[in-house]
């Protein structure tokens, strides 16, 4: 399902794929997309007109400069199977550019999703996705909760990207100039 989703900066890159790392070694988890991408997700929807979407995130990334959100704890999304996640913390700049890419996409995708609804959104970074079972969970909870997860993302590249069954496709990237 393709998405708006924040490319993270390179440092916070690392830090994710360390804990995909750490939790493989560790529980045997493995990532839960192949060759999946760490990022804050702004927008989803069940399709995009591509020139459309491309046109809008452009514009929207510039008029905007790069800026910066906090991460804080740890969250799940609960499910037969959780979805393990660090909360990004919502910020002004935050929520002023995602309420506008879910206003003006609007005209350019089918069916929004809910969640991602300015409303509900709830920004995260998900850590574990589609591949942790219910007898894993406790222990790995236990572990995570003594990782440092409070850290400064820098936003500054957004991107439509899509999961695919053997990685991520990317349909366009763009910095933020403002």
């Amino acid at each position: 399902m393709p998405g708006i989703i924040f490319l993270l900066d390179e440092a916070n890159h690392a830090r994710v794929e360390g804990l995909w790392e750490q939790m493989e070694r560790e529980f045997g988890i493995a990532k839960g997309f192949p060759g999946a991408l760490p990022h804050l997700t702004v927008h989803l929807a069940s399709a995009y007109d591509m020139d459309g979407t491309r046109g809008v995130v452009a514009e929207c990334a510039n008029r905007r400069k790069p800026f910066e959100a906090e991460t804080s704890g740890l969250g799940v999304f609960s499910g037969e199977l959780p979805i393990l996640y660090i909360p990004v913390i919502r910020t002004g700049a935050l929520d002023e550019l995602h309420a506008e890419l879910y206003r003006t996409l609007a005209p350019h995708c089918t069916e929004h999703f809910p969640y991602y609804a300015p409303n509900r959104w709830m920004p995260h970074v998900t850590i574990g996705q589609l591949n942790i079972t219910p007898e894993v969970l406790s222990a790995l909870l236990g572990w995570l909760s003594h990782q440092s997860l409070s850290w400064t993302l820098r936003l500054a590249t957004l991107a439509i990207g899509e999961n695919t069954d053997t990685g991520v496709e990317l349909f366009g990237t763009f910095p933020l100039r403002g």
